[in-house]
């Protein structure tokens, strides 16, 4: 069902629910309320939220992912289980050499976003040292930059990024 709520205090606007029916009562599974908030599965969504779900979590679907355009140097990556806003990023370097990775967006965002790359590797072993990997981004792509002290033959890792897109 979709039903409408409207407040008797005039200094409040209406709210749309969506709802299902069970039984003989009825049960709301999402609301859109006057100020512009949506609560999914709940029905106060905080006033400094635009989103929010109750018990539950996020997941980001997209029909085509992002690709590892250019790889420089000797690092080579691999995404997995990725969107534009996260995913993993297996990164492999064969040589004694720095080098660089490209992601680059199947949708450019508005202007450059923020993109957090946890660089923790899935081998203890191929630790990098975090004074020479750094990360570049546009709002099209964004690069896994590693110098030579970071990237030696047979270091490899799994990274996971998240991209928020800012005003």
């Amino acid at each position: 069902y979709i039903g409408t709520v409207s407040n008797s205090d005039a200094n409040s606007s209406g709210m749309l629910i969506f709802g299902r029916r069970n039984g003989s009562g009825r049960s709301e599974l999402m609301r859109l309320t006057g100020s512009g908030s949506v609560g999914i599965g709940a029905t106060a969504p905080a006033t400094n939220a635009i989103l929010a779900i109750k018990n539950g979590h996020l997941q980001s679907q997209q029909t085509t992912a992002p690709t590892v355009t250019s790889n420089t140097g000797t690092l080579v990556g691999t995404l997995s289980n990725a969107t534009d806003v996260a995913g993993s990023i297996s990164l492999a370097c064969t040589t004694n050499a720095g080098g660089t990775s490209v992601v680059t967006f199947n949708t450019t965002y508005p202007s450059a976003a923020v993109v957090i790359v946890l660089l923790t590797p899935v081998d203890a072993s191929a630790a990098v040292n975090g004074n020479t990997t750094w990360i570049t981004n546009t709002a099209s792509t964004f690069t896994i930059n590693m110098g030579t002290s970071s990237c030696s033959a047979g270091h490899a890792g799994s990274y996971n990024y998240h991209v928020i897109e800012t005003q």
